[in-house]
């Protein structure tokens, strides 16, 4: 366990995005796309705090990279589909 770890720092996040604390959820997912910037599982969680907040522009650029950085992986092309509806 490495607290400053990307993966540590992306998974808190992601709870806090569950919890609905998206203000703490930006700030370690944040920090998490800054120590790995193609990071999809921290750019698909900061787009969904990004969407919950209304920020609909920086959300669909983090599911954008998200999908850039892990194609295969189905969850950022719903999420991303989800912000246009």
């Amino acid at each position: 366990y490495n607290p400053d770890d990307a993966r540590t720092k992306a998974g808190r996040g992601a709870c806090y995005v569950e919890k609905k604390e998206m203000a703490l959820a930006l700030a370690d997912l944040s920090e998490a796309v800054g120590l790995e910037p193609n990071y999809a599982f921290a750019l698909r969680n900061r787009g969904r705090a990004y969407a919950a907040l209304g920020s609909r522009t920086a959300a669909l650029a983090d599911f954008t990279a998200a999908i850039a950085a892990s194609p295969a992986w189905a969850l950022p092309y719903q999420d991303r589909a989800a912000v246009y509806q």
